[in-house]
C-alpha cells in the first residue's frame, strides 16, 4: 500500500503551477509550498511583480527527490 502512495502518474502533471494550484494537487498548504521554494528544494520561476510559478517538470523532480517513482 505505502509503495502505490509514493508514485506519481507523470502524464497528470501539468505545465504550470501557482503555489495554491499546486498546494491542492500535492494535498499541502501553500506555506508548506513557499517553504520548499525558499530553501531551495522546489524550483521556481517568477512574474517580477512577487509571484512564482512552478513548472511541471521541476514538480517531477522535487517528487523524484522525496522518493516518489513514476507509475
Amino acid at each position: 500500500m505505502i509503495e502505490e502512495l509514493k508514485k506519481v502518474d507523470v502524464s497528470q502533471v501539468g505545465n504550470i503551477y501557482t503555489a495554491k494550484t499546486l498546494s491542492e494537487e500535492l494535498g499541502c498548504s501553500s506555506r508548506l509550498i513557499h517553504y520548499f521554494r525558499t530553501t531551495g528544494k522546489l524550483k521556481s520561476i517568477t512574474s517580477g511583480n512577487a509571484r512564482y510559478y512552478f513548472r511541471g517538470e521541476d514538480v517531477i523532480d522535487f517528487l523524484k527527490e522525496k522518493g516518489y517513482e513514476e507509475r
